[in-house]
């Protein structure tokens, strides 16, 4: 009976075979067949067009049974590699100038989902027969990490952390941030274009340059961290909802905004944040019935005279507030008709 094949070419020996040579097939099967697909490496050479490797009936070592595929040689532009279809898992090093699409098929007819891995990359993907698959598709932690340069298009990240890691000079186009943490990082020169942070942390980060166009960021802290010359248009900052009545005395919080909406509805004492150099807010302070007066603690305002509020009911008045560390700064405009 004539030997047969596996999908991974390991010669399989038909009963009552190979009297008294089995021993070197099984050798071969194992010292070299089974041994590239665990653990061996080898190159694909492009020549300025796509590659095919493919499987023969010998156990004899092929560069298609490898675990780890490194592509080598010259390309001009994207370009295929075609692998057999069979299942296995490929560890693809792209050593090559451009990106190279791996797929199942032929250069005459591709079939099923292909992947495309970038210049100077390297990735893990399972071909299932069918399909190429990314293996990767979720990691919880990402620790003393350095993403550098490269495009994030359409890009999700959920639930991850980022711990001790350097983002530098990426773009990142219509993205999805969920619930992520950068944890003492530095993202520099980024370039943001209509992405969503949504429930995402970023504690002790140094955030430099970049741009920030149709961003939207929603339960978003920023912890003891530092941006240096963004450009962020169409921001908005924190604002209180509704007009909350003072009463007699009144905290101003900025915890969770930078502006802040108050109704005067009783001659009030209010208490400033604690002064932190560089903290500024707005408060908006409507007027109530017009008959009460309003004290701020620990407040130097322009030309050494506290604001008399505005005197005429429904008004509003907006007082600006900045510390230096040692004292808030305060500043008004009266008058206001809601």
């Amino acid at each position: 009976m004539a030997s047969t094949y596996s999908s991974l070419k390991i010669e399989l020996i038909g009963t009552g075979d190979q009297a008294g040579t089995w021993g070197n097939t099984t050798n071969t099967n194992l010292g070299t067949a089974v041994e590239e697909a665990i653990t061996g490496s080898s190159n694909v050479t492009f020549a300025s067009s796509n590659a095919a490797i493919v499987l023969l009936d010998t156990n004899a070592a092929q560069t298609a049974r490898n675990l780890r595929l490194n592509l080598v040689g010259t390309i001009a532009n994207v370009q295929t590699l075609f692998v057999p279809a069979i299942e296995k898992q490929y560890l693809v090093t792209n050593g090559l100038s451009n990106s190279v699409i791996i797929s199942n098929g032929s250069n005459a007819s591709p079939t099923g989902t292909a992947f495309t891995l970038p210049a100077g990359r390297s990735t893990i993907v399972f071909n299932d027969g069918i399909n190429i698959n990314d293996v990767v598709t979720f990691t919880s932690t990402l620790g003393n990490v350095t993403i550098t340069g490269g495009t994030a298009n359409a890009l999700t990240l959920t639930n991850v952390t980022i711990s001790s890691g350097n983002i530098n000079s990426v773009t990142s186009n219509a993205s999805t941030f969920s619930n992520v943490s950068i944890v003492s990082g530095n993202i520099n020169n980024i370039t943001s274009n209509a992405s969503t942070f949504s429930n995402a942390t970023l504690n002790t980060v140094t955030i430099n340059g970049g741009t920030s166009n149709g961003l939207t960021e929603t339960n978003v802290t920023i912890n003891t961290s530092t941006i240096n010359n963004p450009q962020v248009n169409a921001y908005t900052e924190g604002i209180t909802t509704g007009y909350v009545n003072t009463g007699s005395a009144f905290t101003l919080n900025i915890a969770n905004s930078t502006i802040i909406t108050a109704n005067l509805s009783a001659t009030c004492t209010f208490t400033m944040p604690s002064n932190t150099a560089g903290k500024s807010f707005i408060l908006f302070l409507k007027t109530g019935a017009g008959t009460n007066t309003a004290t701020f603690t620990g407040v130097k305002f322009v030309g050494n005279t506290a604001p008399t509020i505005t005197a005429v009911a429904n008004c509003m008045d907006i007082l600006t507030f900045t510390a230096d560390g040692a004292n808030w700064y305060g500043n008004y405009a009266q008058g206001y008709v809601p």
